[in-house]
C-alpha cells in the first residue's frame, strides 16, 4: 500500500463518517435506540480506523524517507574512494573533496577539508589535520 492509497482510504472513511452521522441524527429523530447504539459503535470503529490510517500514513512517509537516505548512503559508498590521507568522491564527470577520514570512519559524515596552506588540510568539525604529498 502506497501513500496515495492511504489518502484515498482516509477520504473514504471521512465520507463514511459523515454519512453515519447523518443517519445517527435521523435515528435520534425517529427515537430508534437500537439503531442509535449500532451507529454509535460504527462511528467509533470508523474513528479508530481513521486514526490507524493516520498512523500508517506516517509510517509510510518515514519508511520512504529512510529508503531515500539509504539510497543516498549507498550512492556515496559507491563514489567514495580513500586516497591517503583523506577521502574523495569520484563521479563520472570529475571528483569532489577532499573529505575528512576521521569524521567519515567514525561517524559516517562527509566533512569537507579546508586547505590551510598547500598540502595541509584542516577539518573544521573534528579539528583533524592532514598533510599530503604536496605539503
Amino acid at each position: 500500500m502506497d501513500i496515495s492509497s492511504v489518502v484515498v482510504t482516509q477520504k473514504d472513511i471521512d465520507r463514511a463518517i459523515e454519512i453515519v452521522q447523518v443517519l445517527d441524527k435521523q435515528m435520534v429523530q425517529s427515537d430508534n435506540s437500537k439503531g442509535q447504539g449500532d451507529l454509535s459503535e460504527l462511528i467509533e470503529i470508523l474513528h479508530n480506523t481513521k486514526s490507524n490510517i493516520d498512523i500508517m500514513q506516517n509510517l509510510i512517509k518515514e519508511r520512504e524517507q529512510h529508503l531515500e537516505v539509504m539510497k543516498e548512503q549507498s550512492q556515496i559508498e559507491i563514489e567514495l574512494h580513500y586516497d591517503e590521507p583523506y577521502y574523495w568522491r569520484v563521479f563520472e564527470l570529475g571528483i569532489d573533496g577532499p573529505y575528512c577520514q576521521n569524521c567519515y570512519d567514525s561517524d559516517g559524515k562527509l566533512i569537507r577539508l579546508q586547505e590551510e596552506i598547500r598540502g595541509a588540510w584542516l577539518c573544521l568539525a573534528c579539528s583533524a589535520n592532514y598533510k599530503d604529498q604536496t605539503y
